[in-house]
């Protein structure tokens, strides 16, 4: 004590030698640990509770079994905690007994703690607390560690919780409902079969929206239609979304007076039917509903592509994935995108010819052309795609040649042919029949020649 100011210091410590080498006429106070009857009774209030009324021989050898287990505690709280906390998980006699062969294998390992601890009486208990994370599940393990990067008493500014593969039993909504300070989320993946009744019986994961209010990233959410995004509509600081939908044929039934807008999303993605045998159709009310979108990512059965998709002035990045048939109307829309930068085109039947008239496509500068079935013609007129500067075309087999018309885009550095026929490929070397399309781009990337 400080008798000028008054003041005091308390230091804390597990280690007697650190207390008295700060101050060797300081008061110290040492707790005590708890007594064999304290020990045991609460380990006792965890550990079997609820085994008071089963089988009275099991009873009885699970207390046996936790009873010489409980004396490598010590007497600490902590360390009677964490162990009867994972016996209350283990329901058979069996599960004990791999727990006790464990714990001596771990008190074993204490005897090389080093220096710091040796003589305090305590050198088994921080394995004990290490086996405890060892029956951690494997998803605890990861949010653990991820939570261990930062210093204790450290205010974490964004918390990014990924959640993968949770049993149903885990009533995860109840969980997000308490975590303020959630920012980003990512849910489970849904499964490939049966993915409308994975959708119904996650429903509940649902709640977190209307309490999780920074929330700024929600991926993998599961919905029937879009009235189940309503609460999702109060967290104004969300700015990426990503759902799945797994039955159109409700959507119409259902969508009746569904008026939702999402003022301040900025990215969405909208799986409809993913891992299905049939796809199911874009729920471009939906993707309407969000006027303010930069990134918008489709996977579905996308067969028509509506007007209106040009009230989208901000759309800068569209990615189009298991599209049928579309035709040069719809091509039309998206020419008309007024702010689009990058578009990709992956995995599905494209029987139309792509036509790329002047004046399309203003202020496209990446085009990404992936595993287009039925690709078998693609015109460019002169003066489309002005601004182009990177081209990737790849796995689209019945596609024999590049556009005439890249030889009128003199922004383009960059040209990337990847899994392509033998065919397609000698067209481009230099003195190939299509070498004057692309003898002014700057890079010319040809990869994996499709046999």
């Amino acid at each position: 004590m400080n008798e000028e100011t008054e003041s005091r210091i308390l230091l804390t410590t597990r280690n007697k030698e650190v207390a008295l080498y700060a101050d060797k006429n300081g008061f110290l106070f040492e707790p005590q640990s708890l007594n064999d009857d304290e020990s045991g009774e609460l380990f006792e209030k965890i550990a079997m509770s609820r085994t008071e009324d089963t089988n009275s021989k099991i009873y009885e050898q699970k207390k046996e079994l936790g009873m010489e287990m409980l004396q490598h505690c010590k007497g600490l709280p902590l360390a009677i905690m964490v162990l009867a906390g994972l016996l209350a998980r283990k329901d058979t006699v069996e599960e004990w007994n791999t727990v006790h062969k464990n714990v001596y294998a771990y008190i074993r390992r204490g005897t090389y703690l080093g220096s710091d601890y040796k003589g305090e009486g305590f050198e088994g208990v921080l394995w004990l607390l290490e086996l405890s994370y060892d029956n951690l599940p494997y998803y605890f393990k990861l949010c653990f560690l991820y939570l261990a990067h930062f210093p204790e008493d450290y205010e974490i500014p964004t918390l990014d919780l990924r959640v993968r593969f949770l049993g149903n039993e885990i009533p995860i909504g109840k969980v997000f409902s308490k975590m303020e300070k959630l920012r980003h989320i990512y849910l489970p993946l849904p499964l490939p079969i049966g993915g409308f009744q994975f959708a119904r019986e996650k429903r509940e994961c649902l709640l977190f929206a209307t309490e999780a209010f920074n929330l700024q990233s929600a991926i993998n959410v599961c919905i029937h239609a879009s009235f189940d995004l309503v609460d999702f509509v109060k967290l104004t600081k969300l700015r990426k979304l990503g759902i799945f939908t797994f039955d159109s044929g409700l959507w119409e039934k259902r969508e009746k007076g569904t008026n939702i807008i999402f003022k301040h999303l900025h990215s969405l993605s909208v799986a409809s039917g993913p891992g299905l045998m049939t796809a199911l159709s874009i729920p471009w009310n939906i993707v309407l509903s969000c006027p303010n979108i930069y990134k918008l990512r489709l996977h579905g059965h996308i067969t028509e592509i509506p007007k209106n998709l040009t009230c989208l002035k901000n759309l800068t990045k569209l990615t189009l994935i298991q599209f049928d048939n579309l035709e040069d109307d719809h091509i039309k829309v998206l020419k008309k995108l007024p702010s689009l930068r990058m578009l990709f085109a992956r995995v599905e039947n494209f029987p139309a010819p792509l036509v790329c008239s002047m004046g399309g496509f203003p202020f496209l500068e990446f085009l990404s052309l992936y595993w287009l079935v039925e690709f078998t013609e693609w015109k460019v007129e002169k003066g489309a795609m002005p601004s182009l500067c990177r081209l990737h075309i790849e796995h689209c087999l019945k596609l024999e040649a590049v556009p005439d018309g890249l030889q009128y885009i003199t922004t383009l550095k960059e040209l990337t042919i990847k899994a392509m026929r033998p065919g397609f490929y000698s067209r481009l070397r230099e003195g190939g029949a299509d070498f004057y399309k692309i003898q002014h781009v700057q890079s010319v990337i040809i990869t994996n020649i499709w046999a």
